[in-house]
C-alpha cells in the first residue's frame, strides 16, 4: 500500500513539472530574441554559426550605423582568426554544404570569400556540394600565382537581389580537419 502512494506521489510530480514545463517553453520562446544561423556541413562535421555581434537586428534591415559596426567586428574578426568561429572540413578535394535558418531565405543570401563570389544571390535555404578548395585557394591580383591554405574566411550575407540592402552577416572559416 505504501508503495502504491510512493509511485503516485511520484507520478503527481512528474505531470505537475511537465506541465509547468509545457506552458514555460511557448513562453519564453515567445519572448526571446530571435538569432539566424547559419549551418555549414561537410563530411560527418557539422557546424552552426551564430552572426557576429551588431551584425544580426532579428531580419530587420542593417542601419548605415549598424553596417559600420558590423564592418569593425569583422575586420577585428579577421585580424585575429581564433575569434572568428570555425568548421571543420575533411579535406580541401571534399565538398560541402551552407544552411541558412528560414528567416534569411525570405530576403535571401550571398556567400563570399577571398577569391569572390562562392554562391550567387538565392532564396533557398541550402546550398551544397560547394568544392573547399574555392574557399582554400587564393589568388594573387599581381602575380596570378595562387596559395592554398588549410584555413580560410567566407562570409555570408542576408541580403536582397541587388545587394543594396543587409539585412545580417555571418563570418566564419573553413579549416581542413588535422
Amino acid at each position: 500500500m505504501s508503495l502504491n502512494r510512493g509511485v503516485a506521489a511520484l507520478g503527481a510530480v512528474a505531470v505537475v513539472g511537465a506541465a509547468t514545463l509545457g506552458i514555460t517553453l511557448p513562453i519564453a520562446a515567445h519572448y526571446a530574441p530571435s538569432v539566424a544561423r547559419v549551418s555549414v556541413v561537410a563530411g560527418s562535421h557539422w557546424t552552426q554559426i551564430a552572426p557576429l555581434d551588431n551584425c544580426y537586428k532579428g531580419g530587420n534591415a542593417l542601419s548605415v550605423a549598424d553596417q559600420t559596426k558590423c564592418g569593425a567586428a569583422i575586420k577585428a574578426a579577421l585580424s585575429d582568426p581564433k575569434k572568428i568561429p570555425t568548421a571543420i572540413v575533411p579535406g580541401l578535394n571534399g565538398n560541402f554544404g551552407i544552411n541558412v535558418d528560414q528567416p534569411v531565405t525570405k530576403n535571401g543570401w550571398v556567400a563570399r570569400t577571398a577569391g569572390g563570389v562562392l554562391v550567387q544571390h538565392q532564396t533557398n535555404a541550402y546550398a551544397g556540394q560547394l568544392p573547399i578548395a574555392q574557399v582554400l585557394t587564393t589568388q594573387d591580383p599581381q602575380t596570378g600565382q595562387t596559395t592554398t591554405s588549410d584555413s580560410g574566411p567566407m562570409l555570408i550575407q542576408e541580403t536582397d537581389k541587388d545587394g543594396k540592402t543587409i539585412y545580417g552577416e555571418w563570418l566564419l572559416q573553413l579549416k581542413v580537419a588535422s
